[in-house]
């Protein structure tokens, strides 16, 4: 049984150097009960993991936050969108650094 059906999750990961032991059991958790996935970063280029892991970002964190109110319309690099509804969690991947990146 998906026991996150419905529900929309933010992982908030640092723009390099993430810890893929950290992001990958977690998305894929997350995935599997169901639950819509965005991740997000200071930038939308592909980050690098401590390892030999890549992963590219959603959307901005700074477009994330606006998302977090409700439905609102954010322009970026990749043109004018909207990001439906709110979340309903919110993971951030990173030990001491992530007060620096948020």
């Amino acid at each position: 049984m998906e026991r996150l059906v419905g529900k929309n999750i933010l992982i908030i990961i640092p723009k390099d150097y993430y810890m893929e032991s950290e992001l990958d059991p977690v998305l894929e958790a997350m995935k599997s009960e169901g639950a819509t996935v965005m991740v997000a970063s200071n930038k939308l280029k592909e980050a690098v993991g401590m390892k030999s892991g890549r992963t590219t970002p959603d959307v901005l964190i700074v477009d994330a936050i606006e998302g977090i109110t409700g439905d609102s319309y954010v322009s970026a690099a990749k043109g004018v969108r909207q990001i439906k509804g709110v979340f309903h969690g919110v993971i951030v991947i990173g030990g001491n650094g992530a007060r620096s990146y948020l």
